[in-house]
């Protein structure tokens, strides 16, 4: 939803992010501005061309959500003998707290405004 979750894990122009937009049906008019207008649209596609994306990064390395970015922490912690192991009360608080995942907020003010 909000340009700074995605702008340093998808490639620039790639993405419409939900914040660059005061509301609705401003994003609306200009979803349909790129419908009509294939060159611009097309826009959005070009950082295929380039070569320089080559894997999905929500799949790489620390850019895992949810139960996969749980799993990879464990087994980072037991690969580092070094780093102490850790363990919570409560792993949904923990992940919830730590996620920084968008909670209803935006989307209401969003629609709202």
């Amino acid at each position: 939803m909000k340009r700074r979750v995605y702008k340093n894990i998808l490639p620039p122009k790639s993405f419409i992010a939900m914040d660059d937009y005061k509301n609705p049906i401003e994003m609306s008019n200009h979803l349909r501005a790129l419908e009509a207008n294939m060159t611009a649209y097309s826009e959005y596609f070009n950082w295929r061309q380039k070569g320089t994306w080559t894997s999905a990064p929500w799949n790489a390395p620390g850019y895992r959500n949810g139960v996969c970015r749980v799993c990879e922490l464990l087994w980072k912690s037991k690969d580092n003998e070094t780093e102490p192991f850790k363990s919570y009360k409560d792993i949904w608080k923990w992940f919830d707290e730590e996620s920084q995942c968008e909670k209803d907020e935006f989307v209401r003010s969003w629609l709202s405004g």
